[in-house]
């Protein structure tokens, strides 16, 4: 019977209206939520789940662990770049800081006249 039921029913309030078998909408509603569900449980099992097999500490190295001539880095490379410690923090300070200037411009500017 899919397909032949109504598109919405606006008698319905709450989650009823949202997950519902009597609409389309709420059929496919419940599709996605199931969908949504499996592949949440399957990234689960895939990354935080033992692998069945006897333990052995992972190694998880960050980009650009080896260790870097830094006299090689010129112009801006040299404060934000992604294989050393400080080029890394220096990218996520930056970022912060654009962030909050936009949280404040955007807080700050006077509201348009109407």
């Amino acid at each position: 019977m899919a397909g032949h039921g109504k598109d919405d029913d606006p008698k319905l309030k709450g989650i009823a209206r949202i997950f519902n078998s009597q609409t389309n909408r709420g059929r496919a509603n419940t599709s996605k939520a199931t969908m949504g569900l499996v592949a949440g449980l399957f990234i689960y099992y895939k990354f935080f789940r033992s692998t069945g097999k006897p333990n052995k500490k992972k190694i998880i190295r960050m980009a650009g662990d080896a260790s870097v001539d830094e006299s090689q880095l010129k112009g801006l490379s040299k404060y934000f770049n992604s294989q050393t410690n400080r080029g890394r923090a220096n990218t996520a300070k930056a970022t912060y800081a654009v962030m909050g200037a936009l949280i404040l411009y955007f807080t700050l500017k006077p509201k348009a006249k109407k």
